[in-house]
C-alpha cells in the first residue's frame, strides 16, 4: 500500500485529502509544519510528499528541498499545493525539485490521479536514470572524484552539500507574498511614495503606495508627538478586509492588501520572513 505524507496546517484540507486517498487504497500520514513533516519524512519514508507551499514554521520549498538534497530520500516526489499558481510559484518549485504545483481548491479525481501518476513514475524510474539539479546521475558519478580507503579499510563518507538558498529578487519575494492565502495584493515603495514593486492584484499599486507613505509619515509624526517613536507597522481594519503595512528599513514601506482577517496572522509571519530578503533584493 502506498504511503502518502499530506503536509498542511489547514486540518479542513488535509482531513479532505486523507479520505480522498484512504478511498483509494492508501495510507495516509498527516503534519501542519514544515520542521513535523521532516522528521516523519525521515522517520516514515512515504512514498510521496503532498506540501503546502505557505506553512506557519517552513515554506514547503524548504521542506522539497530537504527530501531532494537528502540521500536516502531524493527518490521522494514532493507535490506542492498552493492557492495561487503563478510564473513566480512554479520557477521556484522547479528550481527546488517538485514534481509539479497543484493549484487549491482541486478536484478528488485532480488529486488522485496526479497523485497516481507520481507514484507510477516512482515505481518505473530506475535510480541510475534519476535526473539531479538538471544532469543525468550517471553524469554526476563520473564527475565525484572517488573516494581513498582509510588505513583502516574504511572509505570515508564525502562530505555533504548543503543545497543552495536561491538568490532572492524583488519579484519573486513579492511574488511569492503575493501568493499567500487571502492576500489580494502586494505594494512596495520608497518613503516617497514612489513604487518599486508590486504583484497580486495590481491595478491600483501606484495610488496604494503613495497613500501607504502619507500614512506611515503621519503615524511617525503621532509617535514624534506622543514620545512613542517611529511606526514599526499598521493594521488598518476596513468594512471588507484587511492592509497590513511594514516597514522594510529605512527607505520603503511594504503594504499587504488582505481579503479577510483571518489571513493576518500568516501575512504577518510571512512578511517578517520576507523583510530580509526584500532588503537584499532592494
Amino acid at each position: 500500500m502506498p504511503k502518502v505524507l499530506i503536509v498542511d496546517d489547514s486540518l479542513t484540507v488535509r482531513t479532505v485529502v486523507e479520505r480522498i486517498l484512504e478511498s483509494r487504497q492508501m495510507q495516509v500520514l498527516q503534519a501542519s509544519l514544515g520542521t513535523e513533516a521532516i522528521e516523519r519524512i525521515q522517520h516514515d519514508e512515504p512514498d510521496l510528499v503532498v506540501c503546502d507551499v505557505l506553512l506557519p514554521d517552513k515554506e514547503g520549498y524548504e521542506v522539497c528541498q530537504f527530501v531532494k538534497s537528502h540521500p536516502r530520500l531524493d527518490r521522494t516526489p514532493v507535490l506542492l499545493i498552493s492557492g495561487i499558481v503563478n510564473p513566480a510559484v512554479v520557477d521556484r518549485a522547479a528550481r527546488v525539485g517538485s514534481a509539479g504545483v497543484l493549484q487549491k481548491p482541486f478536484s478528488a479525481d485532480e488529486l488522485a490521479g496526479k497523485v497516481n501518476d507520481l507514484l507510477a513514475q516512482r515505481a518505473t524510474t530506475r535510480p541510475e536514470t534519476l535526473a539531479v539539479n538538471g544532469l543525468a546521475a550517471a553524469a554526476v558519478a563520473c564527475s565525484t572524484p572517488r573516494l581513498s580507503a582509510r588505513p583502516d579499510g574504511l572509505v570515508p563518507s564525502a562530505p555533504a552539500r548543503p543545497p543552495e538558498r536561491p538568490v532572492p529578487t524583488l519579484d519573486g519575494c513579492l511574488s511569492g507574498l503575493a501568493a499567500a492565502e487571502g492576500v489580494h495584493s502586494v505594494v512596495l515603495a520608497d518613503r516617497s511614495g514612489h513604487l518599486i514593486g508590486s504583484a497580486g492584484d495590481t491595478s491600483a499599486a501606484a495610488t496604494l503606495g503613495a497613500l501607504t507613505a502619507c500614512l506611515v509619515s503621519a503615524s511617525d509624526e503621532l509617535g514624534a508627538e506622543l514620545e512613542r517613536g517611529g511606526v514599526q507597522g499598521l493594521i488598518v481594519e476596513h468594512a471588507r478586509g484587511l492592509v497590513l503595512v511594514s516597514n522594510v528599513g529605512e527607505s520603503a514601506v511594504l503594504t499587504l492588501v488582505l481579503d479577510e482577517p483571518a489571513a493576518l496572522g500568516k501575512a504577518r509571519y510571512y512578511v517578517k520572513k520576507a523583510v530580509p530578503d526584500l532588503l537584499g533584493a532592494l
